[in-house]
């Protein structure tokens, strides 16, 4: 049987829902009114930073999570962290630089001296990565402040790679969200609202009415890591990290649609409610 305050979370997740349907229509139209269309993989212009509505909805839920008594130190967190990336990507949105990969923006800095616009952005996020950590540990405690800075800025960077095809980086961050509220046993609360947020939004990215670039790719996997931090035992946080570097390793070789196509499981739902 529910209690109250599972009934309140789902009241949340519902209002988190209307609230995104209808910021999504808005600003669709203001990205177009604006001419902030990008061509996706099939030519089709499109508006390309509609991962924008994600911090700006976020401001008001964290009153309601406030009102609901969560922690307050770890809203506030969960708020500087998602704002703080979604500035991030959209700068790296309205940047020109074309370089891929985390080794090819530190190739280009150690061996040519030139300071890409990626290099710059991963240098931001692991700054955000390291204050969240420090904050949300409430003291310098060595490699395992580094683990936690690494599964921030490796968390975000990974949703920022699967964010290529129609729909991808929503479907997969909701699958990623919800195996975290299954097995977590603090803190999922802080979930709901992100997960209310990317099922109102990733139908329209499916279809291709318009795409979350890096203003929305960003946040929503450093939101993910800062779950992870927040949450995990030293030994989950270890497993999960070797995870992060496993698939990032893998993707400086392989592409990641590469990898999905091989898998008929992966491929299958990364293909689900395609044109």
């Amino acid at each position: 049987m529910w209690t109250p305050f599972y009934w309140k979370l789902l009241g949340l997740f519902l209002t988190v829902l209307l609230v995104t349907r209808v910021s999504l229509i808005v600003f669709k139209d203001i990205l177009i009114n604006a001419n902030l269309v990008t061509k996706n993989f099939r030519g089709k212009c499109i508006p390309g930073k509609m991962g924008i509505v994600f911090p700006i909805i976020i401001v008001p839920i964290a009153v309601i999570l406030f009102i609901m008594g969560l922690d307050p130190l770890h809203i506030l967190l969960m708020v500087f962290l998602l704002f703080s990336l979604a500035v991030m990507g959209l700068i790296d949105d309205f940047s020109l630089d074309q370089e891929k990969g985390l080794i090819g923006h530190i190739y280009l800095f150690l061996k040519k001296g030139s300071v890409s616009a990626g290099f710059l952005k991963a240098l931001f996020g692991v700054k955000i990565g390291l204050l969240f950590s420090l904050i949300a540990a409430g003291e310098f405690y060595g490699p395992i402040l580094l683990i936690d800075v690494m599964i921030i800025s490796l968390s975000a960077n990974l949703v920022n790679l699967l964010d290529v095809k129609p729909g991808r980086a929503a479907k997969w961050s909701l699958i990623w969200g919800i195996i975290f509220i299954v097995i977590l046993d603090n803190n999922f609360e802080l979930l709901i609202p992100l997960m209310a947020m990317l099922t109102a939004y990733a139908m329209g990215d499916i279809q291709e009415h318009y795409m979350m670039g890096d203003t929305g790719a960003n946040p929503i996997g450093g939101y993910l890591g800062g779950i992870a931090v927040l949450s995990f035992t030293l030994e989950e946080k270890l497993i999960y990290f070797g995870f992060l570097l496993t698939i990032h390793i893998l993707t400086e070789f392989y592409s990641l649609s590469t990898i999905i196509k091989k898998s008929i499981v992966l491929s299958f739902i990364d293909e689900l409610g395609r044109k």
